[in-house]
């Protein structure tokens, strides 16, 4: 069997998560959080999940559509 390499789980679950919470019905982040871990081990790694939720909890950058280029430099430091 082949498993899908981490970077790409990575993708997979930030492109899921944008998914939920921006497009269609968005949901807000802490239910796009729990729609992602109920899916942990066979679509999302629990630390790539882990990690989203506390950039969600603390970074304003993840719960609102778009970022300047200023606030997304701020975050990278």
């Amino acid at each position: 069997s082949t498993e899908t390499p981490f970077g790409a789980r990575i993708i997979e679950t930030v492109t899921r998560y944008d998914a939920l919470v921006y497009c269609g019905s968005p949901v807000t982040a802490e239910e796009a959080i729990k729609v992602l871990r109920s899916d942990l081990d066979t679509e999302h790694h629990p630390a790539v999940v882990h990690a989203l939720e506390q950039l969600s909890e603390t970074s304003d950058l993840f719960n609102k559509p778009c970022a300047t280029d200023e606030e997304l430099a701020d975050v990278a430091g």
